[in-house]
Formats: structure tokens, sequence, C-alpha cells
């Protein structure tokens, strides 16, 4: 899903009625225990002191029909405690803070304990501008 904010900065750039905030630069995925909102609200994301961590987005495709996959694995930090049952992927335009621009639910939950590294294999996660009807 993609938030109303991210949608309206889209529309925004694409018809040139509104160019501030800019397009995001870089891009961060993350995770959640919780079910986001469209508002972007609603994340609830590991501690960091549990050496949780969004990862930077760099291997992306080329768009295909409107959906961007990655193009190489996506590592998440080792982690130092337990992270909780992550049930969605989050897409932000910061490491920290930032606008939630896009999440959906992971195909399976993933229970993350300690000592665990997250990965992401290529070509499995999938973005795409679109909400479904």
């Amino acid at each position: 899903m993609v938030t109303t904010y991210f949608l309206n900065v889209i529309a925004g750039h694409v018809f040139g009625s509104k160019k501030t905030p800019p397009l995001p630069g870089e891009l961060f995925l993350g995770m959640s225990s919780t079910q986001p909102n469209l508002n972007g609200t609603g994340v609830t994301q590991p501690s960091s002191g549990t050496g949780y961590s969004r990862v930077k987005l760099t291997t992306l495709s080329e768009p295909v029909n409107g959906t961007v996959s990655n193009t190489g694995a996506i590592t998440f930090p080792e982690s130092t405690g337990a992270w909780g049952t992550m049930r969605y992927f989050v897409v932000y335009d910061s490491l920290t803070g930032g606008n939630l621009l896009m999440y959906d639910q992971l195909l399976e939950p993933r229970g993350v304990e300690t000592s665990t590294i997250v990965l992401v294999r290529e070509n499995s996660a999938k973005f795409h501008i679109q909400n479904p009807a």
C-alpha cells in the first residue's frame, strides 16, 4: 500500500502542481509487527537497542508493469535481542524518523529471536505505486 503522503508527493511532481517536498533521494526498508495505516501511522518497529535498523535500498530493478524488485539480497543487521514477530515491511525516506512511503504484509510472519539475520532474497521484494482496488 502507498501512503497518502507519498501519493500526494508523486502526484504533485508528475502534474507539476507541487514540487515540495522533493521526491525521496534514498529509500529504506524496515519491518513492523503491526499493520501501518495509509496516513503513515501504526508502525511498530523493533527497538534499535535490539540491533534493529532500517536498511538502505540500493539494488532495485527497472520498473516492469509498474513494479520494481530487489536485484540483490537485502540483509538486516544481526539482532542482539528479540524483535518479536514481524508481519509487515515498511519503506521510509530516512534511516530514522522520516515519512512512511509504502508498506505491505509479509507473505509469512517472521519471528526474529536474538542472533538472527533477516535476509530478503533477490527478486522477492516487490514494490509498486498502486493500491489494490
